[in-house]
């Protein structure tokens, strides 16, 4: 996988305000009205590039079930 592009890396960082705000991660329409994106689709393509990039993790059968990795902790200081 390459490096985090400008969009990963804004769906990355409004994953990890949610959390620090909400205690709990957001669910997809919350993504969608949170960035201004109309399509549930394109959240889940992002979700799951930066899933394979190792930067979240997600539980199948759950809305709210999206954690930052160590690793995704360590890309949002470095940027």
């Amino acid at each position: 996988m390459g490096a985090i592009t400008r969009k990963q890396l804004r769906v990355l960082k409004y994953i990890y305000d949610f959390i620090q705000q909400e205690q709990w991660a957001p669910t997809y329409d919350e993504l969608c009205s949170g960035l201004g994106l109309k399509s549930r689709a394109t959240i889940h393509q992002h979700l799951k590039v930066i899933e394979e990039k190792k930067l979240i993790e997600r539980e199948k059968g759950s809305g709210r079930a999206i954690r930052l990795t160590e690793k995704g902790k360590t890309v949002l200081k470095e940027k």
